[in-house]
This record gives C-alpha cells, structure tokens and sequence, in this order.
C-alpha cells in the first residue's frame, strides 16, 4: 500500500481509532486497509459497491452511507508459511488455490508464485460477491467453489488479509494467508513464474 492516501487514512485511523466508532473511506484500497485493523469502514454513495456482500445501509436519502465491517467474528486464517506454499505450488491440488491479489501490473513486473491465480482486491473487490458466470467473464477461468482451500498473498500481507475476510464474508470457509507474502517469497528464492 504505498499510495498517500491510503497512508494519510491509515494514520488518521490509528489517531482516531479510540474516539471514533468509523472512518470514512473514498477508495477500494482504503476500504481495504482500513477494514484490516480491524476499524469499521464506511463509503459513501456506494463507492465500493457490494465489497464482501455484507453491507447495511444506514441512511437513505440521495446521501446515503454504507457500512462494512471485516472485523472480528468471522474466524481467523490459516497461516501458511514460506515451506508451506512452495509445497502446494511444487504439488497443485485440484480443490487448493493460491491466489496472488496484487494487481496485474505488479504481476507483470515481478512474476508469481507458480500456478497462482491473479484476483486482484484492488481492481476487483467484487469478485467473490460476483455471480460465477460473471466472474469466469471477468477473469477467464472459473472461480475457487467454496469448499476449496484457498491461500492468499499479496507483496506484504495488508492486502490478502483483507481478501481472505472478503472471501470468508461471502462464504468461503476454508481460507488461509500466506503473511509473509511475494517479500518473503521473492527474498527466500522462490521459484517465480512469468
């Protein structure tokens, strides 16, 4: 996460985090960032429509506000470690996903880990609220089922933890995070697919 904004409203909710019940969130990104420490995020006008499948609304009118919360109550990730992850992408199963959720561009620049899918959370925060049809449109393969063992991971971690409480919000009960993400990977010598 290295844009300003989302550093200005990442230090602005560590500020007011025990004087303010939400934090007010005009982008995908901060949604995301600011719903990982755990702070209820709130968007305006439907900015993040539909994020996680599991938003109230809590005013009508032409102004209204939506609430979504991914903080506690919905279990926690299984985390994988380093070894972990080179096992599955040295050894794919057809019923286990990991699933890179950096953009495409950064994808394209540094590689994946062998046999990842690329689901964006900032380009697609919609993706596990999406129908499957719509989803297969969008990415050009089918989505993980629900059942699936699904193991996501970004460049630092911020952002797979945020897509895993996406996931699991919408159903997806066998979720875990590999915390350590494409840093650690990319630093312990991973094998890189291009």
């Amino acid at each position: 996460m290295s844009t300003p904004g989302v550093s200005r409203a990442l230090a602005h909710a560590t500020r007011t985090r025990m004087g303010a019940s939400f934090v007010k969130c005009y982008t995908q990104s901060h949604f995301a960032a600011l719903s990982c420490s755990g702070l209820e995020a709130r968007v305006r006008d439907g900015g993040v429509k539909g994020v996680g499948g599991f938003g109230r609304e809590l005013a009508g009118g032409s102004g209204r506000v939506r609430a979504y919360s991914l903080g506690s109550g919905r279990g926690q990730s299984k985390k994988y470690t380093f070894g972990d992850v080179q096992k599955l992408a040295s050894s794919p199963r057809s019923k286990t996903h990991i699933i890179d959720v950096r953009t495409p561009a950064e994808v394209q620049q540094t590689g994946r880990i062998p046999t990842a899918l690329n689901i964006s959370i900032t380009t697609h925060p919609d993706a596990y609220s999406i129908s499957e049809e719509e989803f297969e449109d969008r990415f050009g393969f089918e989505r993980p089922a629900k059942g699936d063992e699904c193991v996501f991971y970004c460049k630092a971690g911020v952002r797979s933890r945020a897509a895993a409480e996406i996931a699991r919000g919408n159903g997806w009960e066998n979720v875990g995070e590999f915390e350590g993400s494409w840093m650690e990977w990319s630093e312990k010598g991973g094998e890189v697919e291009k």
